[in-house]
């Protein structure tokens, strides 16, 4: 039932099971604004049971911050949540929602995302204990950084007890695809630097990636899982330098 007065804003670019899991997650807010780019999914089925405002877009998403501002211009009500096309609301969101927007002196709250790798939550490493500013008021809202975009709430914010899953990566292939992706995206926003920057760079930050999610975040506790995670972050460390070097040479 869709009595929730919010405007949840997903970027979609997916058509699998796990946007099916997302927008049932989503399905008691008043309106959901999807800005959809070429994911082929069907909204005329889904706006027959939920309801749906569809911004299309072409091509991939080069600027995150501004697909998501779309968004936000689109939204009729006062509040907004952003949720990715990857990601789940728990059952009871709607209760816990409706509680945190009663709340006249608070303009933004906090969510706990929990990562999900492989059919297991990872509890440590860089995503073991994650907050994101994800619902606001959108008087008070706005989106910065291109890559990696953060919300910016004017006013006080606070944190909830709501708390967001996320599964980003159904397999290692994906999650090697991912990485390239947003390496290249990092890099075009990155300035110029020399060639001595660049060597120290490459090799003190990707291992020194490793090392902070691997040992000092304890992903080791992990298991395989928390491995293969720091190894991706260290690797997309890397990529980001090589690439802002190849476009730095072009």
């Amino acid at each position: 039932m869709a009595d929730v007065p919010l405007s949840i804003i997903i970027l979609c670019h997916r058509n699998d099971q796990r946007l099916v899991t997302c927008l049932n997650s989503c399905q008691f807010a008043q309106e959901i604004v999807v800005i959809d780019f070429e994911s082929g999914v069907n909204w005329g089925e889904w706006q027959k049971k939920i309801p749906i405002n569809v911004i299309p877009r072409s091509g991939r998403i080069q600027d995150f911050a501004q697909a998501r501002q779309a968004g936000l211009a689109a939204a009729q009500n006062d509040w907004v949540l952003f949720v990715d096309s990857d990601e789940a609301l728990e059952a009871d969101a709607d209760l816990k929602i409706s509680q945190l927007l009663s709340d006249p002196k608070i303009n933004g709250w906090w969510l706990k995302r929990r990562d999900f790798f492989y059919g297991q939550a990872l509890k440590y490493g860089e995503v073991g204990q994650v907050w994101l500013l994800r619902l606001a008021r959108k008087r008070n809202a706005s989106i910065t950084r291109p890559v990696h975009e953060v919300v910016a709430v004017t006013g006080k914010t606070s944190y909830s007890t709501l708390t967001i899953s996320h599964f980003a990566h159904t397999h290692l292939n994906e999650f090697l695809q991912k990485i390239i992706a947003y390496a290249r995206l990092e890099a075009q926003f990155r300035d110029r630097y020399s060639l001595l920057r660049f060597w120290l760079e490459i090799c003190v930050y990707p291992l020194g990636k490793f090392g902070f999610n691997y040992i000092l975040k304890l992903g080791f506790r992990d298991g395989w899982r928390g491995f293969i995670y720091a190894f991706m972050m260290s690797l997309h460390s890397l990529l980001v330098r090589i690439f802002a070097y190849e476009k730095m040479v072009s």
